[in-house]
């Protein structure tokens, strides 16, 4: 028995591949457009180990990621002087 192939279906097929590939290559895809801190190991990882679902998720996870922050925090403290009942009149003569 023989089976003929029609165009068609080596068409679809194709079609079929070639979203696969990119379904594939989602990590890659969304590393090169962000410009990616971790654009090469994102790469890196989806090409090698994509086809484990754990490679994928990882390589994902580093395409999102942005360029860590390297500059030191500001912390502003604000200090109460004083006990409570002093605070409350020196607003209330202010009020007025």
């Amino acid at each position: 028995m023989e089976t003929d192939i029609t165009t068609g279906e080596i068409f679809t097929g194709i079609i079929v591949l070639i979203i696969l590939i990119e379904i594939y290559l989602i990590p890659t895809t969304i590393a090169i457009c962000r410009k990616a801190y971790y654009s090469a190991a994102a790469i890196t990882i989806n090409i090698l180990l994509g086809w484990t679902f754990l490679g994928w998720v990882l390589a994902l996870i580093l395409s999102l990621l942005n360029k860590p922050d390297k500059t030191p925090q500001q912390i502003v403290i604000n200090q109460v002087v004083g006990d409570k009942n002093t605070l409350s009149k020196t607003k209330n003569k202010q009020k007025e």
